[in-house]
């Protein structure tokens, strides 16, 4: 963070990719590969990038993106899924995950 810092200028922006912890398969890509040191969940990133002068911050999920026949079926069921799921966590009294993917993107700019 402190090299992303001080390399960008006023205003400059941040694009971060990272396995995401929010989910049931966060752990998926935090441990698929020997390079991910650390995996956060989105209130962590979120809070680690405003900690280091990063301001307008956005956490943004991996949903399916309807570009072909195949991911047009994904997208088709990832919705009513995460609802259906969604339910069932309020039900049993739990929080549903903010990001449902295995990876998330932040988005932010330097500030101050």
């Amino acid at each position: 963070m402190e090299l992303c810092q001080s390399k960008l200028k006023y205003g400059g922006i941040i694009v971060l990719r990272t396995p995401c912890s929010d989910g049931f398969f966060g752990a998926h890509d935090r441990y698929n590969d020997f390079t991910h040191r650390l995996s956060f969940t989105s209130i962590v990133l979120k809070h680690l990038l405003e900690m280091n002068n990063f301001n307008n911050v956005k956490i943004l999920d991996e949903r399916p993106f309807p570009n072909s026949f195949y991911n047009i079926i994904r997208t088709l069921g990832y919705f009513p899924t995460k609802l259906l799921v969604s339910l069932i966590l309020l039900f049993l009294n739990l929080k549903p995950p903010k990001i449902w993917s295995r990876s998330m993107w932040a988005v932010a700019r330097k500030g101050k």
